[in-house]
């Protein structure tokens, strides 16, 4: 899966639409500095960031568990 319909499925999960760019942006440095790991250890643009994606993990799974902790820490919805 690529970085950007990954950032989608987890931002949907997120029921507070101030925090979702927030999440997004941080989620997207994420797996930009783990795509840089991977290509520094030798592997193709596309398959770091397929790789990096991977391990942010399941991307329905960790949106709701944003979800539970941006709706502690935002308010105003």
């Amino acid at each position: 899966m690529r970085a950007e319909e990954y950032l989608t499925i987890l931002t949907d999960q997120i029921r507070c639409r101030m925090a979702r760019k927030a999440v997004r942006e941080e989620i997207r440095c994420h797996i930009e500095d783990q795509t840089a790991a991977f290509l520094s250890e030798g592997m193709e643009q596309a398959e770091a960031e397929e790789a990096a994606v991977r391990e942010m993990g399941d991307p329905v799974e960790t949106g709701n568990e944003l979800n539970r902790s941006t709706a502690r820490g935002w308010r105003g919805e």
